[in-house]
C-alpha cells in the first residue's frame, strides 16, 4: 500500500521521465530526485 506522499512522488517522477524523455535519468537519479527509495519507486 502506498501513502499519498509515495503516489505524489511517483507521479513527480512520471512526469519527469516524459520531461526529459530525451536523456532520461536513471532510476537512481530519479528517486533521489523525487525522495523514494529505488524499490518504492518501482514498485509504484
Amino acid at each position: 500500500m502506498l501513502r499519498q506522499y509515495d503516489i505524489e512522488s511517483i507521479q513527480k517522477a512520471a512526469k519527469i521521465m516524459v520531461d526529459k524523455m530525451q536523456d532520461a535519468p536513471t532510476i537512481e537519479q530519479l528517486a533521489t530526485r523525487v525522495g523514494l527509495n529505488r524499490q518504492k519507486l518501482k514498485k509504484g
